[in-house]
């Protein structure tokens, strides 16, 4: 009876780590390296989501989303018009000006920054051109002049 538990005990602790493989512990240097939403924030009306993903490898990935997945596209720094209808975002110094949902944007061309507000009669994308650098050109959302 000894020499069998005795080759039982043996066995176990004999066996290969593969064989009892297990996961590796959770400690800081893991968690920091999960991949995680770094920030998010929704249209106005809910059906679109702007987010910027950090994958395990550090590498930062920014899109705008349906909320039912049936449209996106990677883009950084999008703003949402308040009828929640539009986006905004400047790569270089090319403004977009997009509807959501669809895949056809316009732009501006030779824009230093943007800015959009409100006013009582509606909402105002303002923005700085480079070949005007002290001038600032106003474009009303809703008449699109």
């Amino acid at each position: 009876m000894k020499i069998i538990t005795y080759c039982i005990v043996f066995a176990f602790f004999s066996l290969d780590n593969a064989a009892l493989a297990q996961k590796p512990p959770i400690d800081t240097f893991a968690i920091n390296h999960w991949a995680h939403i770094n920030g998010a924030k929704l249209n106005p009306d809910g059906n679109y989501i702007y987010y910027s993903c950090i994958d395990e490898n550090g590498k930062e990935e920014n899109s705008v989303e349906s909320i039912d997945h049936t449209w996106k596209k990677k883009l950084s720094n999008v703003h949402f018009s308040r009828d929640g209808k539009s986006f905004f975002y400047q790569t270089g110094d090319s403004l977009f000006i997009g509807q959501l949902g669809k895949d056809n944007s316009k732009f501006i061309s030779r824009v230093s920054s943007f800015e959009l507000f409100a006013g009582k009669n509606g909402e105002w994308l303002g923005y700085r051109t480079i070949a005007e650098p002290n001038g600032f050109s106003i474009l009303s959302l809703a008449s699109k002049k």
